[in-house]
């Protein structure tokens, strides 16, 4: 589940004030890209997720909160496995049924699972 600050008063508290939330949580900007403004809270140490804190409290509205979902690992990466798919207003019966063509070919991003903030974005040293 997504929950917005803004929506939850209580929700600054309780991601970052106990401690033992942080491994079960990320924080995201809302308007971030390539992995900025994102705290994954289980591959970071404790200051490091706790600089969020401030930011998010001077803008609620501007940030989520989502629960952790530890990624693959494969060869020593961390990686976001992926299968591509789109769905059409046609009727055609495509490869996913009719409207939907799904991809043959998985793809993923990666980086080293060792000393890793937990984000997979190219931008931010993934491949």
């Amino acid at each position: 589940p997504t929950r917005s600050f803004s929506t939850d008063p209580q929700l600054l508290h309780t991601v970052f004030d106990i401690p033992s939330n942080q491994s079960n949580v990320v924080v995201k900007r809302v308007d971030g890209r390539g992995g900025n403004a994102v705290w994954v809270g289980a591959k970071l140490p404790r200051n490091d997720f706790l600089a969020a804190r401030p930011l998010v409290a001077a803008e609620p509205e501007a940030f989520i909160v989502q629960r952790y979902t530890a990624l693959s690992k494969v060869d020593g990466q961390i990686t976001d496995l992926r299968g591509p798919a789109f769905i059409t207003s046609s009727d055609e019966v495509l490869s996913g049924g009719p409207g939907v063509a799904v991809s043959p070919v998985l793809w993923s991003r990666g980086v080293p699972a060792d000393g890793s903030n937990g984000k997979v974005n190219i931008s931010d040293a993934g491949f």
